[in-house]
């Protein structure tokens, strides 16, 4: 089958939907990744003692050893791609997995910068994994850690939070508290991650919601909290007669993260978008309002972690297939098949025979 289609993004979604294309036959696979590495998220968000830079490495070798093209230094913006130039050039379809670039900022951060002690987890974590994960810059000098002095504290309860806490602690923290606004029961992120956290003695603060940053001298000294309460109706609100201060060197926000930036959802046009600023996806299919553009990963709106965004891709490429083939008049079943991972080490019989058996 030689049909053109192209991902923007060689994260896990793209990854994903690359490899069961190339093995469902597709010939003509071209991978556009903005960075100088592979791997999207799973490289520059999840710290090397959770997820191996080889292991990412590993699975894109597997799709370039499928045939399929990565093209570093590209990406979806008006400035160089977009998806209406992308078809226009005759891509037959288009897989958009770049993930949610710009991180979610509280007002109340305005303003501060990392010499003040302030990181989002988009700033924090990228500069642990450039210098904790060899092979991850290719040739370029490895930097080094952040240098993270006395206490930390970690805002957010989702993977990233964690991820955050437990790095901090590795880039020289003495103590990490891990503040978020509702209770344990609402924690978002996956059991191993708390666990983890709280093996390595991080410490917890449910039930608060920061109001104000505390500064001396140009450093942050500290954060005030108002106290969290769950309503009736189960809406949370703040009780601003509950309050507290905790001190602190160092805040990192892991609130999230968002699409803002124009210029990105300028390239995404003729495709419909949500008033989110995030596209109309269907989460059966993973299609859009444009019949040969697909969307996964963070940027669909339908994945929380790498494991169901390598989902979304998956099920993306059954999807593509169908649209494809249909284009040629060729009908698919709605059921999907896609091949499993095989080598020819599969096809040894290493079966023997037993007194006839």
């Amino acid at each position: 089958m030689l049909i053109s289609e192209v991902r923007v993004c060689c994260g896990p979604a793209s990854i994903s939907c690359a490899t069961f294309l190339a093995r469902l036959g597709y010939t003509s696979l071209t991978v556009y990744e903005r960075e100088a590495w592979v791997g999207g998220l799973s490289t520059s968000e999840i710290p090397q003692y959770r997820l191996p830079y080889d292991a990412v490495a590993w699975e894109v070798k597997l799709l370039t050893d499928l045939g399929v093209t990565i093209e570093k230094g590209r990406q979806l913006s008006l400035k160089d791609l977009t998806v209406k130039g992308l078809l226009d050039q005759g891509f037959k379809a288009v897989f958009v997995g770049i993930g949610l670039p710009s991180p979610k900022r509280n007002p109340i951060f305005a303003g501060l910068t990392e010499a003040q002690g302030f990181y989002t987890s988009k700033e924090f974590l990228p500069q642990v994994a450039k210098a904790s994960k060899p092979g991850m810059c290719g040739s370029c000098k490895t930097p080094a850690l952040p240098s993270l002095k006395g206490v930390v504290l970690v805002l957010g309860a989702g993977d990233t939070a964690f991820d955050c806490a437990t790095s901090a602690l590795r880039c020289g923290a003495r103590r990490v508290f891990v503040a978020f606004r509702r209770g344990f029961t609402n924690i978002r992120a996956v059991p191993e991650e708390m666990e983890l956290a709280r093996e390595e003695r991080c410490e917890f603060l449910p039930f608060l919601s920061p109001r104000r940053v505390v500064t001396r001298q140009d450093r942050i000294t500290g954060m005030v909290f108002a106290r969290t309460e769950q309503q009736e109706d189960g809406s949370w609100v703040e009780d601003e007669d509950q309050t507290t201060q905790i001190k602190c060197d160092v805040i990192i926000s892991a609130f999230g993260s968002h699409l803002q930036d124009e210029d990105v959802l300028g390239a995404l046009a003729p495709v419909e978008l949500q008033d989110s600023g995030l596209p109309r996806v269907d989460p059966i299919t993973m299609g859009s309002s444009e019949p040969a553009v697909f969307f996964g990963g963070d940027i669909a709106g339908t994945a929380e972690t790498t494991v169901e965004s390598v989902n979304d891709g998956k099920t993306a490429a059954w999807s593509m297939h169908k649209y494809l083939q249909g284009l040629a008049g060729v009908t698919v079943p709605l059921e999907a098949a896609l091949p499993q991972f095989h080598t020819p080490v599969d096809d040894v019989d290493l079966s023997i025979e037993i007194c006839g058996i």
